[in-house]
């Protein structure tokens, strides 16, 4: 009886440990310590097969729920124009549905090619300061439409 007692206070130990080691790592690299959702690996997965149309690879995915404690979730857009109040609203529900399962997010947004009219021409971007510390060009900017 005080064996398991003393193997089950080892399993709590080790587990704060871990949950202590992740929690430093997360924060060396600029992340958020995981959170614990309360899900299982089955509805975290649902959640994030929810968001896309179409998986090419998922055992991978749920091997990476499983692995990972923070996965990392990347959304990039440009704001060229105005955008429509749906796209904001899909946007949003997608990002609190990923939450959800325990990822974190990391939006890139192009502003300095959204700065340019359609159709954007050469001379247009050699001819434009960007901002100090933005990224200065992507190929998408280089290309005339």
């Amino acid at each position: 009886m005080a064996d398991a007692a003393a193997v089950e206070m080892q399993a709590m130990n080790l587990e704060t440990e871990k949950q202590e080691v992740v929690a430093a790592l997360a924060g060396a690299f600029g992340v958020a310590p995981p959170i614990d959702t309360g899900l299982t690996l089955d509805e975290k997965y649902a959640l994030c097969r929810s968001v896309g149309e179409e998986c090419i690879q998922e055992e991978e995915l749920r091997l990476l729920l499983e692995k990972k404690p923070v996965p990392i979730c990347y959304d990039g857009f440009e704001p060229s124009g105005r955008m429509h109040i749906a796209q904001g609203v899909m946007k949003c529900l997608n990002v609190n549905k990923l939450t959800k399962a325990g990822c974190h997010f990391k939006f890139w947004v192009a502003d300095w090619c959204g700065r340019f009219p359609f159709p954007r021409s050469a001379f247009a971007i050699a001819h434009t300061r960007p901002a100090k510390g933005r990224v200065t060009g992507c190929p998408d900017c280089l290309s005339t439409r």
